[in-house]
Parts: structure tokens; C-alpha cells; sequence
């Protein structure tokens, strides 16, 4: 059973731990390739293939502001991208059957920020939170719902930057600083990957 804690309480339901919420988009890709088996080319024919999911990462918000991320799973498969053939051989990929295929090791993108969250361990509830430094640095979080919460010491979410700026918790010219962090939501991510299909 965890202690409770000093720093850290709901204003809904009293609970003393928080949890951090990491979801990012991240994926592979890999080599496709038929064999040119009459020597004029090599290989017969080649293509690249993407593939992109969101995963979510969940763990614990610590006194210290660290914190730590403890489980990762996929939650949601985005696109699978095969590009056209390039052909250096069409005899023989024509004649190449799909027992010919061949699949070169696969090499991981790199990952995407999408969201991080920090939420009521026990309800769940969302929670406002800053960062130690801009661009979501420095790897301290401060919730608001903390007692060293200090606005002018903290850099918030992206997200959060135009509500602190209404609140006078911040300057406009470094709410510009704080956004420069990577947000995407996961809707605007399909509709770029929809969008490249259709080219």
C-alpha cells in the first residue's frame, strides 16, 4: 500500500497519487523485394512499407516531480503504407510467385510525442500540469493541484499555455515558447495519414 502523499491531493476526491500519461505515435519500417533470377537487374523489384500506431505509456507521478513510465501498449494501429513497386526487372517480376518475397530487417521511426496527461490515480480526473523548463523539459512535472505549485517558476503543457496566459500565470510571448513542444492529437494524425493515402 503507498504512503500518502504530502504534495499531491484531488480536489474531487482527496486521493494523494497521481498517475502520468504518455501517448505517443511511433512505427517501423521495412524493405520489400523480389529477386531478379536472369541476372539483368538485382533485385527484380523493390518497395518500402510503414507501419504506425499510437501507444500509451502509464506510471507514476513521484513527490520529487519525476516520474516514471512502467507499461506501454498499443492502443490503437494508425496505417499500414505500402509504396508502389519499383521494377528493374518486369519478366521477372511478373513471373516471381509470393514465396519469392523477400523482407529486409525492419528499422524503427522515431517517436512522436502526441499527449502527456496527469491524472487522479483513484477517479481518474484530469489535472493541469507545468514543466520544469519550456518544450516540456527538464523531466519535473508540477501539477496544479500541488502545494509547491508556483506558476511563475513553470512552463506549462502545451495544451494548457492560453488558459495560463488568461490567468496572468504567463507572458504571450512565452506561451509561443512553451507550444513549440510536439502536440498532435490523434485525430489530426489520422487525417494526415488518410490524406497520404489518397495521393
Amino acid at each position: 500500500m503507498k504512503s500518502r502523499s504530502k504534495l499531491y491531493r484531488c480536489i474531487e476526491c482527496g486521493h494523494t497519487h497521481f498517475d502520468v500519461i504518455k501517448e505517443f505515435l511511433s512505427g517501423f519500417s521495412y524493405l520489400e523485394s523480389y529477386p531478379c533470377r536472369c541476372g539483368k537487374a538485382r533485385p527484380a523489384a523493390t518497395r518500402e512499407c510503414i507501419e504506425r500506431a499510437f501507444y500509451q505509456s502509464v506510471g507514476t507521478l513521484h513527490e520529487s516531480h519525476h516520474y516514471t513510465l512502467e507499461e506501454t501498449d498499443k492502443i490503437e494501429k494508425i496505417a499500414t503504407r505500402n509504396q508502389e513497386f519499383d521494377i528493374f526487372c518486369p519478366d521477372c517480376f511478373n513471373e516471381a510467385s509470393e514465396g519469392d518475397l523477400q523482407v529486409e530487417a525492419r528499422k524503427e521511426s522515431q517517436e512522436e510525442d502526441v499527449a502527456y496527461y496527469v491524472r487522479c490515480a483513484q477517479c481518474g480526473r484530469e489535472i493541469e500540469f507545468g514543466w520544469s523548463e519550456p518544450n516540456r523539459g527538464g523531466g519535473l512535472i508540477w501539477p496544479v493541484e500541488s502545494v509547491d505549485f508556483q506558476p511563475e517558476n513553470i512552463w506549462p503543457e502545451p495544451r494548457f499555455a492560453d488558459l495560463w496566459v488568461k490567468r496572468g500565470w504567463m507572458k504571450p510571448s512565452d506561451a509561443l515558447v512553451s507550444i513549440q513542444a510536439t502536440y498532435i492529437s490523434p485525430e489530426d494524425i489520422k487525417s494526415r495519414e488518410a490524406g497520404r493515402k489518397k495521393k
